[in-house]
């Protein structure tokens, strides 16, 4: 998955904070890992912006789909609704305003290479927790 590929980002470059969101992703990988578990699904991090009801991912601008748009009503009304994903593309779980997690949430413009670096920081966070959980 090449999220990042799409296009070049100066690092004075900056976005108006009120426009970026967190994003809370899910992503069911094809690949099995050799495990024979069967697919891996993973959790992580994006920041994306919203225009006209659509999601796209900060840095490449690709569309990102909520994981709630998926779900299909089912023909029988005793049967329950069903979400219909596909493998190797990251679908929006949750999605939370930035100023959320800014110390300063008056802040009105950030520079994009402080937002990679926090994106970084909040995936490796979530990463050790995983590992924190496992141990346990």
């Amino acid at each position: 998955m090449s999220l990042f590929s799409k296009r070049r980002i100066s690092s004075i470059a900056k976005v108006n904070v009120s426009e970026v969101k967190v994003a809370n992703v899910m992503f069911i990988s094809s690949s099995n890992a050799g495990l024979g578990a069967g697919p891996m699904c993973t959790n992580f991090y994006l920041l994306v912006r919203e225009e006209n009801g659509k999601y796209y991912e900060l840095f490449s601008d690709r569309k990102i789909e909520r994981e709630s748009d998926k779900k299909e009503k089912s023909s029988d009304e005793h049967s329950p609704d069903f979400t219909s994903l596909s493998f190797d593309k990251p679908y929006i779980r949750k999605i939370e305003p930035l100023t959320n997690y800014l110390r300063n949430p008056k802040l009105k413009a950030i520079k994009l290479h402080l937002l990679f670096d926090f994106l970084l920081c909040l995936n490796v966070e979530e990463s050790f927790e995983k590992l924190d959980a496992n141990e346990e």
